[in-house]
């Protein structure tokens, strides 16, 4: 009998280290997977942000493009009198007033187009009273409007406006064509603007 309840005990403390074994592996993997679950959360709240800043990035992306895709206008004036013009000469206007888009370059007094469609363009000229200016809307090498300015005895200015479809790198500019006596552009007077229809 003593040595039936002897095995038993022997058998139940067994179990129970068995069992305890079993508990301390139990353990150890619940530990583990609680510091993988960790560091699975931490890696998805990193991925989450950096992917609000792309959306953010690519959101203020999107609007400048749009912004900028529906905003080219310009508006120049001459800075100085021009005392002494010579035909076939480009005007440049170098005054800024606006430059929405930065399509109009003052150093070569010629409007780029970068984005294609229906523009209005305007230019004035003035002329104090020593003759004509004869200008001409240039459209790449085609002449597209024409306008007379002038007086010898009293200052004078005229404007004119077209309406022109362009696309990509067509370029518009003002060009003086022809003159009679001895004309003096009168600045404050003399103007180039555009702008592209909405």
């Amino acid at each position: 009998m003593v040595s039936v309840l002897t095995a038993r005990v022997e058998e139940l403390e067994h179990d129970r280290e068995k069992e305890s074994k079993e508990f301390v592996v139990l353990e150890e993997r619940v530990k583990s997977t609680e510091n993988e679950s960790y560091y699975l959360r931490k890696r998805v709240n990193l991925l989450e942000t950096q992917q609000a800043i792309s959306m953010s990035n690519q959101t203020r992306a999107n609007r400048a493009a749009n912004a900028y895709s529906g905003t080219t206008a310009f508006y120049y004036y001459l800075d100085q009198p021009i005392t002494n013009p010579s035909e076939e000469n480009t005007i440049k206007f170098d005054k800024i007033i606006l430059n929405e888009g930065d399509a109009y370059d003052p150093s070569t007094g010629k409007f780029t187009c970068k984005t294609a469609g229906v523009y209005v363009f305007i230019w004035s000229m003035g002329e104090v009273a020593h003759g004509d200016v004869y200008t001409q809307l240039k459209k790449g090498g085609d002449t597209v409007g024409w306008m007379i300015t002038g007086d010898t005895l009293y200052a004078t200015s005229s404007t004119k406006s077209a309406i022109l479809r362009l696309n990509v790198s067509e370029t518009v500019y003002v060009k003086i064509s022809y003159f009679e006596s001895a004309p003096t552009i009168w600045e404050k007077q003399t103007s180039f603007c555009g702008f592209l229809l909405g």
